[in-house]
């Protein structure tokens, strides 16, 4: 028999190999998985600085908030990056993942870089889709599979489906429409060697639109993109090849601006905040049949594509029916004094002291949702209002966007019926104004108390009555702008006329000019 510490230190021994063994496949395991191309580890910190237009000291009221309009919500879009393209690439495609939309759906931006241009218009890419891991998709990426349409055939998916094509080993090489000047350099962008040169850009923006007269929908569509240029200022990329410039961003401002092509895929006309697509890209925008036309130089073969995030993404827009608690908002602000600054309308200005006057503007609508005893209220609302209140009716369709901008800006008290013209309210001298909504019966919508809330404005509503009926040709043109299949609930407020008491619409006006001064409390009111 043996001795007993020999069966002891026999039995510790065979433990030990037997650990060892153990973690040496466990060890085995983890280098075969770093080998694989599904597998990539957690992006390291980026080092590239924070865009300097944000102010970063305006406080959030909650983590709800910040998470939404804080530069918070940048962050954390730039550290959930996917790559879907395997190592050894030609091409590279990462896209950035927000998750801050109701019932759990991811919200999506793309960047494509090494495309080439064929000859049937669409963007090529040296890349085959990898599967992400197991690891990645708990940590919150989204498998490209699942990168999700919107409304209006509108979102990423959409886009990569007609305008992106990937072509896995190599099988693009030679497919690119090569040019002279494939690249220009920092140096000659800094000179001025921008649009108008016959020298094709770096950067393509490659978008679909929701409409093209919608101030809502357009604004919250160039709003989404610049939040998506600001991400990729701040996200280091990955070097294509050992020229390319390791720890660099995405896009450098400004620039990258005079180097950046947005291409229109929809046919909607211009519209008008066309312009406005200029703020991050220098040169006007086109459409994809004008891109491949032989008058405008023709993208390079090694060019970088950037697929933005929606309109319909945008935080602000969404969770857009219930009342939020958010007070301030960074991304809000900054996005209000680009809009401003484009126009060369000053944002420096003190508030308005409601002693010396107030303006009320009254948005005049003339297409659906018509207040049809307007000029009757308006009439009886001056004999009500001391002197010092000027009351004016504009239709905001028959100025131009930066007119409508000016207006907004030299009102106190903004008043309509639930539309795309209260977006306005975002542009008035935050803290010394108010808003009043007539809203139709039938909807409970709190969005533009929300944006009043984020400016610092009082919010007043009053709720009209039923809607009156339309004639055919005025209901056609409301459900056009309904965006088509709506429950007949819906279609009613929508493009049904809308009739309000002579006394709830006087007294919300009466609350939200009182509200104006000092020792009047400033709070929603519901009449």
């Amino acid at each position: 028999m043996a001795p007993r510490g020999f069966l002891r230190r026999t039995t510790a021994a065979l433990g030990l190999l037997g650990l060892i063994a153990i973690l040496h496949t466990a060890f085995q395991s983890i280098l075969q998985r770093r080998a694989s191309p599904s597998f990539l580890p957690l992006p390291k910190p980026t080092v590239v600085p924070f865009p300097p237009e944000y102010d970063i000291s305006l406080p959030a009221q909650s983590d709800y908030c910040a998470e939404r309009f804080s530069v918070q919500y940048l962050e954390d879009l730039r550290d959930n990056a996917a790559k879907y393209c395997p190592p050894g690439s030609r091409s590279s495609f990462t896209c950035f993942h927000s998750h801050v939309a109701e019932h759990g759906q991811a919200d999506s931006m793309c960047v494509g870089r090494g495309a080439r241009m064929d000859s049937s218009g669409e963007f090529t890419l040296d890349c085959s889709v990898r599967d992400l891991s197991p690891e990645e998709v708990a940590r919150g990426l989204v498998p490209f599979a699942k990168i999700r349409n919107y409304w209006y055939d509108t979102g990423p998916a959409r886009v990569i489906s007609e305008a992106v094509r990937f072509l896995p080993g190599g099988a693009g090489a030679d497919r690119g429409v090569e040019v002279e000047g494939q690249r220009r350099s920092v140096a000659a962008v800094e000179a001025g060697d921008g649009a108008g040169t016959g020298v094709a850009p770096r950067f393509y923006i490659l978008l679909k639109r929701e409409g093209f007269a919608n101030t809502w929908h357009s604004l919250m569509e160039i709003w989404s993109s610049w939040l998506s240029i600001d991400v990729l200022r701040m996200a280091s990329r990955t070097p294509l090849d050992s020229s390319d410039e390791a720890g660099a961003p995405f896009f450098y401002s400004p620039n990258d601006v005079a180097d950046t092509q947005v291409v229109i895929l929809d046919n909607s006309p211009d519209g008008p905040y066309f312009d406005l697509w200029t703020l991050f890209a220098g040169r006007r925008p086109i459409r994809l049949h004008e891109l491949m036309a032989s008058e405008h130089p023709r993208p390079a073969a090694l060019s970088d594509i950037i697929i933005p995030l929606t309109g319909a993404s945008n935080p602000l827009w969404q969770n857009d029916w219930e009342p939020r608690d958010c007070t301030t908002g960074a991304t809000l602000a900054t996005f209000v004094q680009r809009i401003l600054g484009f126009y060369g309308i000053p944002d420096d200005g003190p508030s308005r002291d409601p002693a010396k006057g107030i303006t009320v503007t009254f948005i005049d609508r003339r297409s659906n949702r018509v207040l049809i005893n307007q000029e009757a209220l308006l009439a009886t609302l001056r004999d009500r209002v001391p002197p010092q209140v000027s009351i004016r009716l504009v239709d905001f369709a028959s100025v131009s966007f930066a007119e409508q901008i000016r207006i907004a800006r030299e009102t106190d008290v903004l008043v309509g019926v639930h539309g795309a013209g209260l977006t306005h309210t975002m542009f008035m001298t935050p803290g010394s104004g108010a808003v009043v909504e007539i809203q139709p019966v039938g909807l409970d919508h709190v969005g533009f108390r929300n944006l009043a809330a984020m400016r610092q404005l009082g919010y007043f509503h009053a709720r009209a009555d039923e809607p009156a009926p339309k004639d055919d040709d005025a209901a056609k043109a409301g459900r056009g702008m309904s965006g088509g299949t709506k429950s007949s609930k819906r279609s009613n407020w929508q493009s049904g006329n809308v009739t309000i008491e002579a006394e709830p619409f006087l007294k919300a006006i009466e609350l939200a000019i009182k509200s104006l001064f000092p020792e009047e409390p400033r709070k929603d009111g519901i009449i």
